[in-house]
């Protein structure tokens, strides 16, 4: 069980917390993985180490170690949100739900964790900078990044704007990487 301490050694298999997909805790291809207690703990890496701990989404502030929903029917995808299902096993899940607020987890590093395995997420907790998808929308810099019930896809609203809580950053500019702007991160709790 991690202690919330983000100081915490983690094993990191592949190198880069954005592309970490573990059978088991850890890594490893046999339970209990070589990191069993890892699951929910957490990283924080400042904006210098950012290249080194991500090999896309370069953006300093707060990660943590979660398992994906095996029975997702949608893949992750960069900038997508994340919302717990299941917040004592910190099992997050691509679909979106009519409580956002109580389950909005965090933002999707790229395309893992998929579907049953462990990976790292972009948690709000301790601010920072993240690449958010905003398909469909055309957001602005100075913008308000909000969540919208039933989806896992963000949208803006005009500065000074909160859309009954779900708001959880602003925006630093246009799209650009795909479908994905930066969000300076307000530095909500998402943790369990």
């Amino acid at each position: 069980m991690p202690t919330d301490s983000r100081s915490q050694g983690q094993r990191v298999s592949t190198g880069y917390l954005d592309t970490v997909n573990d059978d088991y805790p850890g890594g490893g291809s046999s339970a209990p993985g070589f990191a069993p207690g890892q699951a929910g703990a957490k990283v924080t890496i400042g904006r210098d180490n950012a290249p080194i701990a991500l090999s896309t989404n370069r953006y300093e502030g707060t990660y943590q170690y979660v398992r994906s929903l095996s029975t997702d029917t949608q893949a992750p995808i960069l900038g997508c949100l994340a919302f717990w299902n299941d917040r004592d096993t910190y099992t997050v899940s691509t679909a979106s739900s009519s409580t956002i607020v109580e389950n909005l987890a965090g933002v999707y590093l790229g395309a893992y964790p998929n579907g049953g395995k462990y990976g790292f997420i972009k948690i709000f907790d301790g601010g920072g900078r993240t690449l958010v998808n905003f398909s469909g929308t055309v957001p602005t810099a100075g913008q308000i990044a909000n969540a919208q019930t039933g989806s896992n896809i963000a949208t803006s609203v005009a500065a000074g704007t909160d859309i009954k809580g779900y708001s959880f950053g602003v925006l630093q500019g246009g799209k650009t990487v795909g479908d994905c702007a930066v969000v300076a991160l307000r530095g909500l709790t998402s943790e369990s």
